[in-house]
C-alpha cells in the first residue's frame, strides 16, 4: 500500500458517500415511505463515519502527522472551510423569506447566533469542527502514547453519544441518566459533535488498525456488521428509543473493516478522474443543502444532486472567487 494508485478507491468511496449524505437531508423515494427510511436511518449512516475515518486515515499516513506544525496546518484548513462555509449559508439563510416571514424576527437571529457559537450550524456543517476535534484529540493520546487512556475515553464518551442519540429514549427510563441528559440538552442540541462522535469514531479506527486481516476476512466482517447495523435500527426503532440515528454500535466495527476492506482494492484512474471524484465529493457535501433552504429548484433527490453537480462545475469552471478556493 505504498502507491497513491491504492488510495483511488477512497476517492471513488467518498463520492459516493455524498451522495448517502444527501439521502439524509432528502427522500430518495418519496412515494415509498419504507425505502426512504431504510436509505435514510440505515444506508446513509454510513457515510459520516466512513468521511471521519477517511480522513483520519489519509492525515495519520503521512510521517510528520505527530508534528504541531501538521496538526495546525491540517487544522487551519478546515477552519477555513468552516468559516467560509459558515458565512456563505448564513448570508443565504439570513436573505431568505423563512427569516423575514417568521415571528418573533429577532428570537430567530438569537437562535441563528447560537447555534454557531456552539458549533452546530445547519445541516451538515457540524461536521467540520467535529472533525476538527477528532483529529487534534486522536493526535494528543496518539503523539504521548496514551492510547489506552484513549481508547477507555473514546468508548466512554460514544456510550454517552448513543444515550443521547439513537438510544435517548432509553436513558430516559433510568432515574440516575434522566435528568442528567435533560440538563445537557438544555444546552445543546445533539450528542452528534467532535466530542461524542467525531473523537470516538477516529480513535476507535485507528486503534483497532493495528488488527489486520485479510481483505476477504475484512469484507465479511463489514457485511456482518452492516445486517447488524439493520437488526440494530429495527431494534431501536420497534422499541422508540432514538431521538435521532446518527450513532450506532455497529457503526465502529463497520467503519474499521469495511474501510480496511476497501483499501486493498486497485482501481487505476486517471489524474484527473482522482480529482474529480475528490473535489466533486466535497462539494456536493457542503453544496446540496444550498437547494433545501432556496427555492429554485424542486427539492427531489435527483433535482438536488444534478443542480449541486452543475453548480460546482460553474464554480469551477469559471473559477469564482471565494467558493472556488472552498471546493479544494
Amino acid at each position: 500500500m505504498s502507491t497513491n494508485q491504492n488510495y483511488n478507491i477512497l476517492d471513488i468511496t467518498k463520492f459516493f458517500m455524498a451522495l448517502l449524505v444527501v439521502c439524509i437531508h432528502i427522500k430518495i423515494l418519496p412515494n415509498n415511505e419504507y425505502v426512504s427510511l431504510i436509505f435514510t436511518n440505515v444506508i446513509a449512516r454510513v457515510a459520516v463515519p466512513f468521511f471521519f475515518v477517511c480522513s483520519a486515515f489519509l492525515f495519520f499516513k503521512k510521517q510528520d502527522s505527530l508534528t504541531s506544525s501538521a496538526l495546525i496546518k491540517m487544522l487551519k484548513r478546515l477552519l477555513v472551510l468552516f468559516i467560509g462555509w459558515t458565512v456563505f449559508f448564513g448570508v443565504v439563510m439570513l436573505s431568505t423569506e423563512y427569516y423575514y416571514t417568521e415571528e418573533r424576527p429577532f428570537y430567530r437571529f438569537y437562535q441563528f447566533l447560537l447555534r454557531h457559537l456552539i458549533l452546530n450550524p445547519y445541516f451538515h456543517l457540524w461536521f467540520l469542527p467535529a472533525l476538527m476535534i477528532g483529529l487534534s484529540t486522536s493526535w494528543f493520546f496518539i503523539k504521548y502514547n496514551l492510547k489506552k487512556t484513549g481508547f477507555a475515553l473514546a468508548i466512554i464518551l460514544y456510550i454517552i453519544g448513543l444515550l443521547g442519540d439513537s438510544y435517548y429514549n432509553l436513558s430516559l427510563q433510568f432515574n440516575v441518566l434522566e435528568p442528567l441528559v435533560s440538563k445537557y440538552y438544555s444546552f445543546f442540541t445533539t450528542t452528534r459533535n467532535g466530542l461524542f462522535f467525531g473523537f470516538p469514531i477516529i480513535f476507535l479506527f485507528l486503534y483497532l488498525r493495528k488488527v489486520q486481516l485479510s481483505h476477504k476476512t475484512n469484507l465479511f466482517l463489514s457485511l456482518f456488521f452492516f445486517i447488524l447495523l439493520f437488526l440494530e435500527f429495527f431494534l431501536i426503532k420497534k422499541n422508540g428509543w432514538a431521538r435521532d440515528y446518527n450513532m450506532y454500535l455497529s457503526l465502529i466495527p463497520f467503519s474499521k473493516f469495511f474501510f480496511d476492506g476497501i483499501l486493498t482494492l486497485k482501481i487505476k484512474l486517471s489524474k484527473n478522474a482522482c480529482l474529480f471524484f475528490r473535489e466533486y465529493s466535497l462539494g456536493l457535501y457542503l453544496i446540496h443543502p444550498f437547494w433545501l433552504i432556496t427555492p429554485f429548484i424542486d427539492k427531489g433527490y435527483i433535482e438536488v444532486i444534478a443542480a449541486s453537480l452543475l453548480l460546482i462545475f460553474i464554480i469551477k469552471f469559471f473559477k469564482i472567487p471565494f467558493l472556488n478556493n472552498l471546493l479544494k
